[in-house]
């Protein structure tokens, strides 16, 4: 009896040991971070997004995840930007920290037109600007 104790007693010891906490620092290709930008976390071997985030105004986000010592796929978006997947390894340290910087997205954009009945039209540049929103106004 003293035995299966033990047992069961160094599995609750040893467990915690297997979590750990994945730290994603996201950068545009001026060195700034990136505020807003998806973060996800996807298994390698069975495609499932473990965990998903959005970059906080240092471009940083924070997974805890419950495996370490295994390959995990990093997929980062933002507006903008081109959508990168990268392959890392979290060792069986107690965290790691992956710095990623994005390309621009070079591709032309157009703008939207859209009509209305009437006179009334709006009009949505393609450009991106630095505010978070924009408003629409009849052209």
């Amino acid at each position: 009896m003293k035995t299966i104790l033990m047992i069961f007693l160094t599995a609750f010891i040893y467990l915690p040991s297997l979590a750990g906490s994945v730290k994603v620092v996201i950068k545009a290709p001026n060195g700034e971070a990136i505020e807003g930008a998806s973060v996800e976390l996807i298994d390698v071997k069975t495609g499932n997004t473990v965990a998903a985030a959005s970059t906080a105004a240092d471009g940083t986000c924070e997974f805890n995840i419950p495996v370490m010592g295994k390959e995990y796929k990093l997929r980062i978006s933002y507006i903008g930007y081109k959508t990168t997947e990268t392959a890392i390894f979290v060792p069986n340290a107690g965290s790691a920290t992956f710095t990623i910087t994005l390309r621009e997205d070079t591709t032309e954009n157009t703008d939207l037109v859209a009509n209305f009945p009437g006179t009334n039209s709006i009009h949505i540049p393609a450009k991106r600007t630095d505010t978070p929103s924009f408003l629409l106004k009849a052209c």
